[in-house]
């Protein structure tokens, strides 16, 4: 049974646990997959950043305590 790299295709010849023909391909194969993820997390961290430059904005000073009473009165 001949064995294919995963990011080629071409011909393993070798260890029978080899799933890459050389280093390359094993860099391309998983910088490819990982691509996705950090996508995801680069969107979520703009999120937070901008979250972030609004708080700074509204709220200069800090951090402020407010009651229980004062957060629940508008959303009841």
């Amino acid at each position: 049974m001949e064995k294919h790299c995963l990011d080629c295709g071409q011909n393993i010849i070798g260890r029978a646990d080899k799933k890459f023909c050389d280093d390359q391909c094993r860099s391309n194969y998983n910088n490819r997959l990982r691509a996705e993820d950090q996508t995801t997390i680069k969107k979520i961290n703009h999120i937070l950043l901008k979250n972030r430059k609004i708080l700074n904005e509204l709220n200069p000073e800090g951090k402020v305590k407010v009651t229980k009473s004062k957060l629940e009165k508008d959303f009841q």
